[in-house]
Order: structure tokens, then sequence, then C-alpha cells
């Protein structure tokens, strides 16, 4: 089952976590957020993973609206798990949860020396690669249009309109190098992809010929439950290669036994 499908922890679904300080509690650093038990005012004092937006906070006082079974008192240090919520005259965020500091520490990810931004590219690829049906390296060797797409009307009628968020499926043929997770039909497997510029598409990677890299796919069912194809959809299902290898997670995905 997609790791999207599974109820995640705190802090597999958290964007901004950071170590802080109560500073008060009922408060809030913004005159649009209702102060009540489940508002405190915390002291970023060190930005464990975050968006670009996020991730200069170190040393700012910001909003946090707790969870209802959350309680902080001023002067506690913990480690918030959090996601955003307003960004105006002060920043705001939900938490989805806390540890307390002086648990934490004995326990402390190696992701509290990096780069707090860094960090989340580094979480989110190891989300999404748990949500890839099938994961490859290998080479695109052929760019075509799906088969019966260029199909022309006989009747003489002219063709529907086309909508402004249409994909325009391309299908890329990709010689497989290494199979790093699931199992590929064969060493060539056919890909489709999003053509179309629309800002619904854009992100999506464009497949080109002599394209090199890790390849993170989703299996179709289409017809009682049987693969018809694979598609790349999502802005990090194409990630080339570079001189220092495959991401580190990518590496360490098992093969599928022979």
């Amino acid at each position: 089952m997609a790791a999207s499908r599974r109820r995640q922890s705190p802090a597999a679904q958290a964007t901004f976590v950071f170590e802080g300080t109560v500073q008060k509690r009922p408060g809030a650093t913004m005159a649009s957020v209702p102060v009540d038990e489940t508002t405190a005012v915390v002291r970023v004092d060190q930005v464990l993973r975050a968006p670009e937006a996020l991730a200069g906070l170190a040393g700012h006082a910001i909003t946090v609206k707790l969870t209802e079974r959350k309680r902080v008192q001023p002067g506690q240090q913990a480690i918030f798990m959090t996601t955003g919520w307003l960004v105006g005259d002060g920043v705001a965020v939900r938490s989805l949860g806390h540890t307390d500091l002086a648990r934490a520490v004995a326990g402390r990810s190696p992701e509290s020396t990096r780069d707090p931004v860094a960090a989340k590219a580094a979480r989110d690829l190891e989300q999404h690669l748990g949500d890839a049906d099938l994961v490859v390296t290998g080479r695109v060797t052929e760019v075509r249009l799906p088969a019966g797409s260029a199909r022309r009307s006989t009747s003489g009628n002219a063709a529907p309109p086309i909508s402004e968020h249409a994909p325009a499926w391309r299908e890329a043929v990709i010689q497989v190098h290494d199979v790093r997770k699931g199992a590929a039909p064969g060493k060539q497997i056919v890909v489709r992809f999003p053509a179309s510029t629309d800002v619904r598409w854009a992100a999506v990677p464009k497949l080109q010929t002599g394209q090199e890299g890790l390849f993170l796919l989703h299996a179709v069912d289409v017809s009682g439950g049987r693969t018809v194809h694979y598609e790349a959809r999502h802005r990090d299902d194409f990630r080339p290669l570079d001189p220092h290898g495959l991401p580190a997670k990518a590496a360490r995905l098992r093969k599928p036994a022979r």
C-alpha cells in the first residue's frame, strides 16, 4: 500500500520542524489569531526541517497552534513538528505534535546538523520513493505519441475541443539499467508523461531522448487490475544521475528477489 494511503506519523507529515522555547501560553504574535488555550508564542531556537520561506526563522518568535491533546508551559523547550498556517504581520503554524527536548537529545536525528531546506527535500524524496510502484535507473531511447492519439475523424465533423488543462500525453521508451524498487516487466518499459506546459502539468518532467537517470513510476491499472502502463506525473518522478551517484535512499532500496 502506498505511503500516502497509510496513516503517517506527525514527523512524516510535518513540513516545518524546529527546536523552540515556549515564551507565552496562551498567546499569539499575530492580531489575526484568536488567543486561547491552544495558542502559544514560541521562540524558534533552531530550524531542523523547513521550506525555503521558513528556513530563516531561527531567533524569531512565532505563533504555534497546539493540538487539543498537547499542552506546553512557558520556559519549556521542545521539538515542534508543524505545518504552515498563516503568514502576515508574523508567522503562525499548526502543531502536529511535539517532543520534550530533554527526551529527544539522546536520539537526535542527524538532520539537525543539516541545512533545513535540504533536509525537507530529502524527506520529501524519501516519501515519494515510498509512493512509487517501480523505481529504475535507465535511459530514454525514444519519445513518441501514444497509439491512437493521432486518429482523425472519418465523419467529416469537427474534432471535439481540447481542454486547456489536457495533459497532451507522450510515451517514453526507457531502456532499464537497474531496478531499485518493484519488478520491471522487461528490459524496456513504456512510460507516459504529460507534455503540456499548462500550470497543472508544467512541473512534471518532460522526458527527452537520451536522458539518463532515476525514474520513479506509478502503475496505471485500467483493465481488471492489470497494469497496462506506467506514468511519470510528479515533479520528482525523474532525477538525473550525478557524479556522486543516486540519492542515498534510492541507493539503499533492495533489488527485487529473482
